[in-house]
């Protein structure tokens, strides 16, 4: 019994960690997930073939997106980029995945930019990768 009313507890804490938003114009309730915008970043390198790939998910009033991909390596200490690619989005959701290779081994990491635009306005998320090492 006492198992039953933790777990009650616990999922009742949980449902009202979640933000919601009343939408006044259809009466409904809906999540408030237009509060952030998110940025993930990965990195692959493998004999030297690498693909770096970002993926942005956008606030809804957002008009467009300028997502760039930074290779970067690990000189002397400092993140120094290699290669850049870039595309323009224009919705609120989108990827860029962008294949480079290198021929010198270090550590290598995909510096994800997105510029994300409501009119003239923006915001600029930026996100590492993991460290991938290319011997």
């Amino acid at each position: 019994m006492k198992k039953r009313i933790v777990v009650i507890a616990m999922m009742l804490a949980l449902a009202f960690q979640v933000c919601f938003s009343a939408n006044a114009a259809e009466n409904q309730i809906v999540p408030n997930s237009d509060t952030s915008s998110k940025l993930t970043s990965n990195l692959n390198i493998s004999s030297g073939n690498v693909t770096c790939k970002s993926t942005v998910t956008a606030k809804s009033n957002t008009t467009k997106i300028v997502l760039t991909n930074k290779l970067q390596k690990k000189v002397d200490g400092e993140w120094v980029t290699v290669r850049t690619d870039s595309k323009t989005i224009e919705m609120t959701k989108g990827s860029l995945t962008s294949k480079f290779t290198v021929s010198t081994s270090g550590s290598y990491i995909n510096h994800a930019v997105a510029k994300i635009y409501v009119g003239s306005t923006y915001e600029v998320l930026r996100q590492d990768s993991a460290i991938v090492q290319n011997s």
